[in-house]
């Protein structure tokens, strides 16, 4: 499996264990805070990995700016990204499917809940 997807999967995970903390921490005020503070950073750094990986086994060079946009601004960055590294046809429906996968990140979280919620019923 090629890094960059590796780097993919790991956004996924945090995604998922995001929302097990925001449920664990259910009862605070602050749970979606916590959840937010533990997931952001590690997936700032997926990010930047993810584009390194992509653009080393793609055999080109990083737009500029773009370890910097993409971890920190993704729902710029990335598009941004994308458009700048791949052809105009390939771009375009790219771009789309990063924002199929930025949703599906949403739903990944709510699984994350409803796995520990489940656990909290018991």
């Amino acid at each position: 499996m090629k890094r960059s997807r590796i780097y993919l999967g790991g956004i996924a995970l945090l995604s998922v264990a995001g929302g097990a903390i925001q449920q664990a921490l259910h009862a605070r005020a602050d749970a979606v805070g916590v959840s937010f503070a533990v997931t952001i950073l590690p997936t700032a750094i997926f990010l930047y990995l993810w584009v390194s990986a992509d653009a080393t086994e793609r055999g080109i060079r990083m737009p500029s700016g773009a370890a910097l946009l993409v971890p920190l601004i993704a729902i710029v960055g990335v598009p941004y990204y994308l458009i700048r590294t791949r052809p105009h046809r390939v771009a375009l429906w790219q771009v789309p499917l990063a924002v199929a996968f930025a949703v599906s990140l949403s739903l990944l979280s709510w699984g994350g809940e409803l796995l520990v919620y489940a656990g909290q019923r018991r």
